[in-house]
């Protein structure tokens, strides 16, 4: 396994896979499957993000054919929507939230492509660790 670290959250994932962090978002990829996997971060400087913000970033992408579900972490806890769209690719839209960061997990596959096993998204997932902004160096933010 190897672990990527942005500063306010870091992810383990298979040595097999490959990032692409030349741009927002980072990519999480494998050369020899059609699925992809994003990571985007977002700081609320304010105040705390809430359910009410994921709720609110979620029913941008929120179709009525949609799966939406809970989800709780040791140290965050989100909202998850899945989706199939009109070129038949599915989509699985993942908010965490902890303190004054919220993380955006996008992952999409061809639905007849060779997509991730369940447990490996899962365990993808589990892994994720939001760290705080006091975690990130000044020039990360």
């Amino acid at each position: 396994m190897k672990r990527y670290d942005q500063g306010f959250w870091c992810v383990d994932f298979p040595d097999r896979w490959i990032v692409e962090d030349d741009h927002f978002p980072v990519a999480f990829l494998d050369e020899d499957a059609d699925w992809t996997i994003q990571i985007s971060h977002y700081l609320k400087e304010a105040s705390a993000v809430t359910h009410t913000d994921l709720e609110e970033f979620i029913a941008d992408i929120e179709k009525p054919s949609c799966v939406k579900k809970g989800i709780a972490k040791p140290n965050a806890e989100g909202l998850q929507v899945e989706l199939t769209d009109e070129t038949n690719t599915l989509w699985r839209h993942t908010l965490l939230r902890s303190g004054h960061i919220m993380l955006y997990v996008t992952y999409n596959v061809n639905k007849y492509g060779r997509q991730l096993d369940e447990p490996s998204f899962q365990n993808f997932l589990e892994s994720i660790q939001i760290r705080g902004e006091q975690a990130a160096s000044p020039d990360r933010r």
